[in-house]
């Protein structure tokens, strides 16, 4: 009898499947397995380009105190990095920004600075460790801002943007919570202001200012008030008076006759005294002490020729020829358009309107190509002023917080204040001529307030009036 092929076929056909199903099972397995290699490649490859980090200090962030919150920054020059900042939180006061090298392990977040590290590897001559430290650290930048916080609440950061040569990056969104300060007794602040300071003076002559209390009804509540007294700068003569019944009334705590001489500033710090549980805080004083001029002593002139003589002789404008130095090619061909932007800053700045010369200078500094001579006047005016360590226009400042272009301005003399109110705590007096970038506004308004940003190596942050701003 003759068998039937198809049950034959049949089986023949299926263990051919079962094969090819076998092999194709075989196959995906080894894609899965390459494709798992590859992840797990990607996920060191990410780990590896970890490139910002972000610090918190202290860890605990208590209301009323200082908290400092640390950019790590992949990229070894601080100055080819950018941050664009997001708005800070009402809570968050900023007072500072600082920005420089550090040396890190990005294994776990130790840094050192650059000074620490020539320290370790001068005490260390083994070149095996040398070399293994060196490849466990790197350069890369930070930067610093430094907050005083105000306030109960959970803090909101949106995210920080940064930008180097070869890569930009945005951070994560994160929160900070300000707890309430523990196991401390409960302590109040009083503040006090400087009333009718007088931006100079000459040597021999007087003043009369007061020291009062921001809020007037604070006065009556001490009777005795001889430990706000200050210790008097060498040089200087300070009567401390006891205010009457009336002046006590409107707030006034202690009142001052001065009598500079030397002439050299008068500068008292700010301080923070601690008395009965209550911490009075009375800003700075730096005011600036001239030698008494001739005219003044015979009495032979006007003021205004005292002035003249004060513009001319003690705040002497510095001569074109100490700028030219190494720029003699440059200034030989631009000769013409540098000797007339020269002299029409001397003019202003003989004219008294010295902060507007020192704009005039940064603004051609910003956009003449004769810049490395105009900068060279420029700072060499500035010191003549007492300011120094101010940044040149071809600085880039981008790592503070800014949605928008920060204007650049030069400041009249003016008191530089905490908060934007006449009432708000005098951190200290700008000179005139003090460069700053002011944070962009929505209204217009000639006696707002705006905040600026010194444009030096300090980047103090404050509140002044608007009229006091020259723009350039």
């Amino acid at each position: 009898m003759k068998k039937n092929p198809v049950p034959i076929i049949k089986n023949m056909l299926k263990n051919i499947f079962l094969i090819i199903k076998k092999f194709a099972l075989l196959i995906l397995l080894f894609i899965a397995v390459s494709v798992l290699g590859e992840d797990e490649a990607e996920d060191i490859d990410i780990e590896e380009l970890v490139r910002v980090i972000i610090q918190s200090s202290p860890e605990e962030v208590v209301s009323g105190s200082e908290w400092t919150l640390t950019l790590l920054i992949a990229h070894d020059n601080p100055n080819r990095v950018a941050v664009v900042a997001p708005p800070f939180p009402e809570a968050a006061f900023l007072d500072k920004v600082l920005k420089g090298p550090r040396i890190i392990n990005p294994a776990n977040g130790q840094t050192i600075s650059p000074l620490q590290m020539k320290a370790m590897l001068e005490e260390n001559e083994d070149n095996e460790e040398e070399n293994e430290f060196k490849s466990v650290f790197e350069h890369w930048t930070f930067i610093e801002y430094y907050f005083i916080l105000t306030g109960e609440e959970i803090m909101e950061f949106e995210s920080f943007r940064i930008i180097t040569p070869h890569w930009q990056e945005e951070t994560e969104p994160f929160e900070i919570e300000i707890q309430p300060p523990k196991n401390i007794i409960e302590t109040r602040r009083i503040r006090l202001v400087w009333e009718n300071l007088p931006s100079s003076l000459e040597t021999g002559q007087r003043a009369m200012f007061s020291l009062r209390f921001s809020n007037s009804s604070h006065a009556n509540e001490f009777s005795n008030i001889n430990f706000l007294r200050p210790s008097v700068p060498q040089g200087h003569i300070l009567e401390t008076v006891i205010p009457g019944a009336e002046d006590k009334s409107n707030g006034i705590a202690l009142q001052f006759h001065l009598i500079p001489l030397d002439a050299k500033p008068f500068v008292m710090e700010r301080r923070q005294i601690t008395h009965n549980n209550i911490i009075f805080e009375i800003p700075a004083v730096n005011i600036r002490v001239n030698p008494k001029s001739s005219e003044q002593e015979n009495n032979n002139t006007n003021a205004e020729n005292r002035d003249n003589t004060e513009n001319n002789v003690l705040l002497k404008f510095p001569a074109i020829s100490i700028a030219v130095g190494n720029n003699t090619i440059i200034y030989n061909i631009f000769k013409k358009e540098c000797d007339e932007i020269y002299n029409n800053a001397k003019k202003l700045w003989e004219g008294g309107k010295r902060a507007e010369a020192l704009a005039y200078l940064r603004q051609n500094e910003r956009d003449h190509v004769t810049r490395n001579i105009l900068s060279f006047i420029r700072r060499e005016a500035e010191r003549v002023l007492g300011i120094n360590n101010t940044n040149n226009e071809i600085i880039n400042n981008t790592f503070l917080p800014a949605r928008e272009v920060m204007a650049r301005a030069v400041l009249k003399e003016t008191a530089f204040r905490r908060i934007p109110d006449i009432q708000g705590e005098v951190i200290d007096n700008f000179k005139e001529g003090m460069p700053v970038l002011v944070y962009p506004i929505k209204i217009t308004n000639k006696n707002v307030w705006r905040r600026i940003v010194t444009n030096d190596n300090m980047k103090i942050s404050g509140w002044i009036p608007q009229e006091k701003i020259i723009f350039y």
